[in-house]
């Protein structure tokens, strides 16, 4: 029997989304984080240096905490929690667990700059927030697996399904025995030649113009690189310092020579599916008209849809986001969603659970509206604290539109960033600084503040813009980029 797919919000909190899961909330444990042991690379299907150090994204469900689930993080600024209890984003006494202190991250790699690193070195504090609890991970290592069977806890997925959930080329094979509308691409195996793999799928395009996209298999986004030119040494000048970065942790000087090379002289452990695909763009009869993160709960006995994002790329990174307000974005997500949730229902079917995004290019063809299915990305991403956000505004203002904007900026933090420079963060924002009952201003949310990063000098913070209207929204960018200049 096909799975039911409820409409539903994120207005809420992780209690709600605990429920849409199929997870009691007080037995939910939440965590987005994307930090590993670099040793444990080959066995991640992750070929990624960000992802040994990236220790801002466990503050991404902030905005979602709850008084019964418990979230994860690694450390929150005092000042930001009690700021989003006063504009009514948390709950007062939301169960938020922090695993340090700022003052105590030495560096920004595992495990020091790790939410399961510091668990798996404090076993009793683990066993009181973990034993028989169920964990609701991002990102599902190994060393997540060694500390819920410590503690007797259960992962919603495990570690072979976050990588398989989440790689390129699966979500291209469903789309394709789906038969959704895909870019015209191909899978290249581990086992096969690049050479011929690309030079089979160049033939078979019918376009003079030959722009193609990379997508390497990450558990935790990014991946697609653009390449300069349709040849193979340009997919090697991607692939080897993508994966001998990664690798570095885990190889010799010797075998590391390796990666100076062809793809072909990897070792296999270190070789991924590569998916091929010809920039949409670039095809003579359509038109690209949006680019759109759909987002929903995947739970053991329905699926709830939660919302869309209008999505914000540059060079194939994930720059930022709008919400859908208008009704021409409203209308476009309308004509999307029959395909996106067969999407979900795939998904759902062969057993994934938890948060999930399907990105699309939304195509006119001869005034037909046609997603063209580009990825998913099941967990928490990006667009998930802007949707929600949006939505709880939106709640507070009886339901009415809400135009909001998902921007990251850089700031100075001069050797340090701590409670005094958070204060300094929202005395610079202003009059713009977003307090309850305002109908627009500018929420602070995640803020990047640990060292490690080639300019010790400069953090990143992510806010979310609201206003009213589209061109009011521009203004308060604007405006913001002035208080805070590129450094």
């Amino acid at each position: 029997m096909e799975v039911e797919i409820k409409l539903g919000s994120l207005a809420g909190d992780l209690d709600g989304l605990s429920g849409a899961i199929g997870v009691p909330p007080e037995s939910a444990v939440y965590l987005n984080e994307y930090c590993i042991d670099g040793h444990r690379f080959p066995d991640l299907a992750e070929p990624s240096s960000w992802v040994r150090g990236d220790v801002w994204s466990s503050l991404y469900p902030l905005s979602l905490a709850g008084k019964a689930s418990t979230l994860l993080t690694l450390t929150v600024p005092d000042v930001i929690e009690t700021y989003l209890e006063d504009i009514g984003f948390i709950p007062e006494e939301a169960r938020i667990f922090q695993a340090c202190e700022g003052h105590d991250i030495s560096r920004r790699f595992y495990p020091e700059g790790s939410v399961v690193g510091r668990l798996l070195n404090a076993p009793k504090t683990a066993s009181s927030l973990l034993k028989g609890k169920t964990i609701i991970a991002s990102f599902v290592t190994e060393d997540l697996v060694d500390l819920a069977d410590a503690h007797d806890a259960h992962l919603l997925i495990r570690p072979d399904d976050c990588i398989k959930f989440n790689s390129k080329s699966y979500m291209r094979e469903t789309a394709e025995n789906l038969g959704l509308a895909l870019p015209l691409g191909v899978i290249i195996s581990p086992d096969q030649s690049v050479e011929t793999g690309l030079e089979a799928f160049l033939k078979g395009l019918d376009h003079t113009e030959k722009g193609l996209w990379l997508k390497l298999a990450t558990a935790g986004g990014g991946g697609t690189k653009r390449l300069a030119e349709n040849r193979i040494e340009d997919i090697n000048e991607v692939l080897i310092p993508f994966l001998r970065d990664a690798a570095s942790a885990v190889l010799s000087d010797h075998d590391l020579q390796a990666f100076d090379g062809r793809y072909e002289d990897l070792a296999m452990p270190f070789k991924r599916d590569l998916v091929l695909e010809q920039d949409l763009s670039l095809q003579n009869d359509l038109e690209v008209i949006g680019n759109f993160g759909f987002q929903a709960i995947i739970g053991h006995n329905a699926i709830t849809y939660v919302g869309a994002a209008k999505q914000i790329i540059e060079d194939g990174v994930y720059a930022g986001g709008e919400s859908i307000a208008s009704d021409e974005d409203k209308t476009l997500e309308q004509a999307c969603l029959p395909d996106i949730f067969k999407v979900f229902r795939a998904y759902q079917t062969d057993g994934y659970r938890g948060f999930m995004g399907v990105d699309a290019l939304i195509a006119d063809q001869s005034g037909s509206i046609t997603p063209y299915i580009l990825e998913a990305n099941c967990r928490v991403t990006g667009a998930t604290p802007l949707i929600a956000a949006a939505h709880k505004l939106s709640r507070q203002q009886n339901g009415q539109d809400v135009f909001a904007r998902l921007c990251t900026i850089s700031i100075p933090v001069h050797g340090g960033i701590g409670a005094s420079a958070s204060e300094r963060i929202f005395s610079a924002l202003g009059d713009d600084l977003y307090k309850q009952d305002m109908t627009s201003g500018i929420v602070p949310l995640m803020m990047d503040v640990f060292p490690d990063r080639p300019n010790m000098e400069v953090a990143r913070l992510r806010c979310v813009i609201f206003a009213k209207t589209h061109t009011e929204l521009q203004a308060l960018n604007a405006r913001l980029i002035e208080r805070f200049p590129a450094q």
